[in-house]
């Protein structure tokens, strides 16, 4: 037997090393998989970002190119040229990152050749200009043409945005899936080298009577716990093949507050789910039909708590035949598990340390057990040479034994007792007291019994606490007789000590079970109860009392017959009996008679077994459902009286029915007509497009013409001219530029909803720092104070947001007071809205005037006051609100503005 120990111990520890080696090695091996996947992720960003940068240096080559036809500015082609220098760097990035990818590689190539013909088209523009060759109709044709390139190339970068986005998820998939495969393998592996470790040291522990007896009594508790817990399962739902509900636990009713009837017979879309939802788990549950093999899910659920990660084991049933007739399935709430996939990362170096860390202890642990094991080899045969020695047994015995004066002074101790207390024998014999090792509390102990014992002879496990050598408190339980001469006088004691903490752990872990247990059985609404084979309540909370209006102690020891009528009693025994018998569980619907009423209950009965798996009597769980049933009758009789109203209304209705085809014939008509003034509006938009081309070209044509020749008039006749006459020339071109400036922030203020790019996730702090940077001149020359708190990230459209925090910053610089300008820019969340402000120390603003700045040309100061065409705080309006929010203004005169909007907060992931 103790060879068998050895061997146990030995191959644990080798196999716990081996269990922790590999534990590292999958650990470095899926570091290293997420490592690599996040590359790929990176490698995926960086080509979208160059996709980007493709469709951006395109544009600015655009716009480069109608900036240079209408001022003839030298600015433009250089802009132009950057703009093309763009697209190409950006195109020869994305060609190398996507080299691995022929479907995305004939992409670039196609894209390559559309841009080659956008950007001739664009240089045969101004060439065209640039020789003085400018003919009206032919740059609107090579507008048209480029605009239909320009289109073709963004319908190519749309797709290989699509694809790329599409390996992204994917990647991103690939990485969560490592997430997960490092947690498993790490926590397996050390929970399975503990469980060794832990099974080895206890080999090495031999076991006492009352340990034994504590974990036997430990186990049944855990037992009754364990039978008690399994009744409150997770949720359990059943579907056919017509993913129609068959079956739904009421555990669903506790987690979700929705009654289990409200899904029975339904689809997953008649259940009121999001369209997203239901469509996901139908497909779910779809696959385990088709494919007959189990399917493990996760999807987000709206509950009235908030949302929750769910996780679902859908398994197939199979009929006799082998084809699927429906599914189970088993959902929990995995929300703090996903919560601690996010700390893997950051623990996986720590984890890794720690790893070497304890390998090397359990090297050093091993060695060490080695050495203790050879030395008990070596005991084991000195014991076998002397067994017929009386004092090497007295040394080596298995507990501690001592002999004291009386005195209380130790004159005999084995070793066993040394080492327990962790001191020599030198430092023992004839030096210290039994009383000298004792705590406080125990030492009052002794002084009272130790007397008595003297006059007695005997005492019988008495318990001690003792201070080690070393500090560490030992519980000991202490058997001793009296040893006395022949006149009866005491001379000394003979005492055996045990060390009794692995007692007091094995009774401390029983209470913490039994608390445990008591806790569920009375935080509990459900009536909750255990019998015995001979039918008498064991255990009852204090539901199953209040229930019979008596208490928890007067139904213990009792059976049924003595605490239910005869008829009701026999029905209980009845079911027990069949529990014990199949040892199978029951759950069916029970009348209780009480004075004046009936009470309905939904029981759940199952075995109870002990820690050998003997059924040892019944386990019981009812719920009072006489509201529920209630409920139904009440439902009943008004669906009776609804058949009656139906009856009655579909008369009603078959009169109405002819009234109602002549009103479906009137509204045909007007759908008609609503459709012709659809049309009507859709050609009034294309024409208010073609408006705003000609205003970006044609009509600023005669104002730069009037500003030209005027400027060259005054130029060619300025000494005929008198001062009144340049006066009017002057007033001439400035209105001109007015006109001009106007005709610009007009088609800018168009442009917002005509024009605006798709809404993506924005990093505010960005667009905030792109306004600042147009706005360097401005705040330098009036030596602005700009400041701004962290900016979260929105969906916007970035540019936009961007020409948003110029014209708030602009204002806030230009309507300045003495004192240098003082900004400040902050963002907080507000329900589901971001909240963003713009507090300024300026002139200020009169209340009356708070609504009407936001009007298109609506000025409260005269043009030599303050220059500009009063267009740019009803541009932020309109930009505000395209993304859905407000804008509003506070102020007082004299003291400064703070202007407000609100974006939404959406799911940026």
């Amino acid at each position: 037997m103790k060879n068998l120990s050895e061997k146990l111990v030995a191959g644990g520890f080798s196999l716990a090393l081996l269990l922790l080696t590999g534990v590292g090695t999958a650990s470095y091996l899926n570091v290293q998989r997420l490592i690599e996947n996040k590359q790929w992720v990176e490698h995926t960003r960086q080509v979208l970002e160059n996709l980007d940068e493709i469709s951006d240096g395109l544009k600015d080559a655009q716009g480069a190119r109608r900036g240079y036809i209408l001022t003839r500015e030298a600015i433009f082609i250089k802009t132009y040229q950057t703009g093309m220098k763009k697209t190409q760097k950006a195109l020869e990035a994305v060609r190398k990152l996507t080299i691995d990818n022929p479907r995305q590689q004939r992409r670039i190539d196609e894209i390559e050749a559309l841009i080659s013909k956008r950007l001739a088209v664009l240089q045969q523009s101004i060439e065209s200009v640039q020789q003085n060759k400018y003919d009206r109709q032919n740059q609107i044709d090579l507008t048209n043409q480029g605009e239909n390139l320009q289109q073709e190339v963004q319908g190519k970068l749309a797709a290989m945005d699509k694809e790329e986005r599409s390996l992204l998820q994917q990647r991103s998939a690939a990485t969560d899936a490592s997430v997960k495969n490092t947690i498993f393998v790490v926590g397996l592996g050390y929970s399975l080298s503990f469980v060794l470790l832990f099974g080895v040291y206890f080999l090495l522990k031999k076991q006492i009577s009352d340990r034994t007896n504590a974990e036997l009594s430990l186990q049944r508790s855990q037992s009754e716990l364990k039978t008690l817990l399994e009744n409150s399962p997770d949720i359990i739902i059943r579907v056919d093949r017509e993913l129609r509900h068959t079956y739904v636990n009421s555990a669903l009713e506790r987690e979700a507050g929705i009654p289990p009837t409200a899904f029975l017979g339904k689809t997953f879309s008649e259940l009121g789910l999001p369209a997203e939802l239901a469509e996901f788990l139908q497909a779910s549950y779809q696959k385990v039909f088709a494919t007959g093999e189990m399917n493990v899910v996760e999807f987000n659920y709206p509950s009235a708590k908030g949302v929750k990660l769910i996780q679902s084991l859908i398994a197939p049933e199979f009929a006799a035949d082998g084809s699927v007739v429906s599914t189970l399935s088993i959902s929990r709430d995995i929300t703090p598990l996903k919560q601690a996939q996010l700390a893997l990362e950051r623990a996986n170096e720590e984890l890794e340390r720690r790893v070497e860390e304890r390998t090397a202890e359990l090297l050093q642990i091993n060695q060490a057990l080695q050495a203790e094991i050879a030395e008990r080899h070596q005991a084991e045969a000195a014991l076998k040479q002397t067994a017929a020695e009386l004092g090497d047994l007295y040394n080596n015995a298995p507990c501690g034994y001592h002999s004291l004066d009386r005195d209380g002074r130790f004159i005999l101790i084995n070793d066993t007792e040394l080492k327990m207390l962790g001191y020599t024998r030198e430092d023992i014999i004839g030096k210290k007291k039994f009383s000298d090792l004792l705590t406080p509390e125990s030492l009052s102990t002794f002084q009272a019994n130790f007397p008595r014992f003297k006059e007695r002879g005997w005492v019988r496990d008495i318990e001690f606490q003792m201070v080690r050598k070393d500090g560490i408190i030992v519980p000991v339980s202490l058997n001793a007789i009296a040893i006395k001469d022949p006149d009866g006088n005491f001379i000394m004691t003979r005492s055996t000590m045990i060390d009794i903490r692995d007692r007091k752990q094995a009774e401390a872990a029983l209470y913490k079970s039994n608390s445990i247990l008591n806790s569920v059985l009375e935080s509990t609404p459900d009536i909750v109860f255990v019998k015995d084979l001979q039918n008498r309540y064991v255990v009852a909370n204090s539901t199953a009392a209040n229930f019979l209006g008596t208490t928890v102690e007067a139904m213990i020891g009792k059976d049924d017959n003595q605490l239910f009528p005869p008829e009701i009693a026999e029905k209980f025994i009845e079911a027990d009996r069949a529990i014990v018998t199949t040892g199978k569980a029951l759950i069916y619907e029970e009348d209780l008679p009480k004075p004046g009423k009936i009470e309905t209950l939904l029981t759940v009965k199952c075995p109870w077994r002990d820690g050998e798996g003997n059924i040892i009597g019944a386990i019981g769980i009812s719920r009072d459902i006489s509201a529920l049933k209630q409920a139904e009758a009440a439902l009943k009789q008004a669906r009776d009286r609804l058949e009656i109203r139906v009856q009655e209304r579909t008369k009603e209705l078959s009169e109405a029915n002819a009234a109602l085809q002549v009103e479906i014939a009137e509204r045909r008509q007007a759908e008609r007509k609503l459709e012709q003034l659809t049309l009507d509006l859709q050609r009034s938009n294309q024409e208010l497009e073609q408006f705003a081309y000609l205003a970006s070209h044609d009509l600023q044509e005669p104002l730069r013409a009037v500003t030209g020749y005027t400027e060259l008039l005054a130029q060619e006749y300025e000494r005929h001219l008198d001062e009144t006459a340049k006066e009017y020339m002057g007033y001439i071109v400035d209105g001109a530029t007015r006109m001009r400036q106007l005709i610009q922030d007009l088609l800018s203020y168009s442009r917002v909803g005509t024009r605006g790019k798709p809404f993506v996730p924005t990093d505010c702090n960005e667009a905030l720092r792109q306004a600042l940077n147009d706005l360097l001149l401005a705040i330098a020359e009036n030596n602005a104070i700009i400041t701004y708190d962290g900016l979260p990230r929105a969906i916007a459209d970035k540019a936009q947001l961007a020409q948003l925090f110029q014209n708030l910053i602009g204002n806030a610089i230009k309507f300045r007071r003495q004192e240098p300008p003082q900004i400040h820019i902050w963002a907080e969340a507000k329900d589901d809205l971001w909240l963003f402000g713009v507090r300024d120390n300026g002139i200020g603003i009169k209340p009356r005037y708070l609504e009407r700045i936001f009007e298109l040309f609506k000025r409260l100061h005269t043009r030599k006051e303050f220059p500009g065409t009063g267009i740019g705080l009803a541009i932020c309006k309109k930009i505000v609100e395209r993304h859905g929010g407000n804008i509003w203004a506070e102020s007082q005169p004299g003291v400064g503005t703070t202007f407000y909007f609100t974006l939404p907060r959406k799911d940026i992931s």
